[in-house]
């Protein structure tokens, strides 16, 4: 009876250090949930479909629950991609991820999407990224290669070796461009649900070769939200779902609208 309760007790102590997180990705086309814990991605899976996220990400959560045979009580912690990237995807996976944890009475890790591509890309020096396609309207940043540590100010590019030299925010591809022309000088790299037609463009009129990372890090993995989504919840990151909203960095179609018709004397 001893064994069997010792036995019990360093199992429940085990799954207790576990911090079992379930990650959501949805800023992208490319909807995927992962589960994360102490063993490292336990199971992850995508699908590359437009407008699918409403109906397929919660039927996805429970599958990957399935796959890894745990409840939901079991999880500790919610982690979700919370942009830049496409406005319905990330409100759906805020909205997805903070009724599960409200149900749960659980915690929620917010996860910016660009630290997701720069864990991912890590191993490339200069990497642009490029997020969101929705009326011409991208999110950029550019990151180089850091010599020193902290250079240029500190934040979560720091954590895998980066400087931020564009700082995050809506450009269009020629504004982009002419602040790349200003701080690299050497081969880009470029990531991003954009990366392709961004790619494309650069090439025109940027003097440095502009290269794609390769495919399978194009777009944000959920299985890499939910190792950095472990890791801020062990350093006490998480919040209450109820503070869980996007970070969208621009505006939305209907507000850019909005302020031309404000410009130019239309609106009252």
């Amino acid at each position: 009876m001893g064994s069997s309760s010792s036995f019990k007790e360093e199992k429940q102590m085990v799954e207790k250090l576990a911090n079992r997180i379930l990650a959501v990705e949805t800023s992208t086309d490319f909807l995927g949930v992962s589960i994360v814990d102490a063993g490292g991605v336990r199971f992850e899976i995508t699908t590359s479909q437009p407008r699918i996220h409403s109906a397929l990400l919660l039927p996805l959560c429970v599958y990957a629950l399935e796959m890894v045979d745990v409840e939901l009580n079991d999880i500790d912690c919610f982690a979700v991609s919370t942009g830049p990237g496409s406005f319905t995807g990330l409100r759906i996976g805020c909205a997805a991820v903070q009724g599960l944890a409200l149900a749960r009475n659980k915690p929620v890790v917010k996860v910016p999407t660009f630290e997701v591509y720069l864990r991912q890309c890590r191993g490339y020096d200069n990497l642009a990224v490029v997020q969101g396609r929705a009326k011409g309207q991208t999110v950029c940043a550019f990151y180089r290669r850091a010599l020193l540590p902290y250079q240029n100010g500190e934040g979560f590019w720091n954590e895998y070796g980066f400087e931020q030299v564009v700082t995050i925010g809506p450009r269009s591809y020629e504004e982009f461009c002419q602040d790349l022309m200003k701080s690299a000088k050497e081969r880009i790299w470029v990531t991003g649900d954009a990366a392709y037609e961004f790619a494309e463009f650069a090439s025109t009129c940027l003097p440095c070769e502009v290269r794609l990372v390769d495919e399978y890090l194009l777009l944000p993995r959920p299985g890499i939200v939910g190792l950095i989504g472990r890791q801020m919840f062990a350093h006490g990151q998480a919040v209450h779902p109820s503070l869980v909203v996007p970070e969208y960095y621009r505006k939305s179609y209907a507000e850019v609208i909005f302020s031309q018709r404000q410009d130019e004397g239309e609106m009252p």
